[in-house]
């Protein structure tokens, strides 16, 4: 949470992110301070419901674009393509995700191998419920498709519904900041000074964060 929240964007990948965390690591474990007001922006965020990649959009876009431009480029994507994409999505894969997590948390205590025990629970079950899910979908349309054979519905949901779950996730992490936008906007609006403190606290955090990065670099260049 501490190096999204500076760089304000999601590593390029998860190998990359991890290597990166645990060389720099060390340097701020050790801040209790720093560690505290990380803690309170992570709750300020979590009252406002925003990622700090959402944040950081939404600061973007409001200095360089007028805001109704902003609600009619993006509100259209949002409310006709992301929004169905990700309801649709999260009807038919949350129970399967809630339930991995839950098996990776009894599983280990260690934050940074439950990512990976997820994956694994995923591998048996997530193949378990698109077969579930497609048996019930059938059942359910092919009363009303009589003259399609019930095989190739089976078949066709079978092949639809991981593909509700891809596309849910490639809207929610790589495409659609426009929800967090919304939230920014309706705090910013109504109340000033919470977003003020808020965008506040993230930019004094963020270069605070990549400075004392930036001097670690150097003396380990140097060195």
């Amino acid at each position: 949470f501490l190096f999204e929240l500076a760089y304000g964007r999601s590593a390029y990948s998860a190998r990359e992110f991890r290597i990166f965390v645990e060389k720099h690591r060390p340097d701020f474990d050790s801040d209790p301070i720093l560690m505290a007001r990380i803690q309170t922006m992570r709750r300020m965020m979590q009252a406002v419901n925003v990622s700090a990649a959402q944040l950081v959009w939404g600061d973007i876009n409001y200095k360089k674009r007028n805001f109704f431009w902003i609600i009619f480029r993006h509100g259209w994507f949002y409310l006709f393509i992301s929004f169905p994409i990700e309801t649709l999505g999260t009807i038919v894969w949350v129970l399967p995700a809630k339930f991995c997590e839950r098996l990776a948390k009894k599983s280990t205590s260690d934050r940074d191998v439950r990512a990976t025990m997820k994956i694994a629970h995923g591998m048996w079950f997530f193949p378990l419920w698109a077969f579930l899910m497609s048996s019930i979908f059938t059942y359910f349309l092919g009363n009303y498709l009589p003259h399609i054979n019930k095989v190739v519905i089976w078949i066709a949901f079978l092949i639809l519904t991981p593909t509700f779950l891809a596309l849910s996730l490639i809207v929610q992490e790589s495409v659609n900041f426009f929800p967090g936008f919304l939230r920014l906007a309706k705090l910013r609006f109504f109340f000033p000074r919470g977003w003020y403190e808020l965008m506040k606290e993230w930019r004094e955090i963020s270069d605070g964060v990549m400075q004392k990065i930036k001097v670690s670099n150097e003396q380990e260049t140097k060195s």
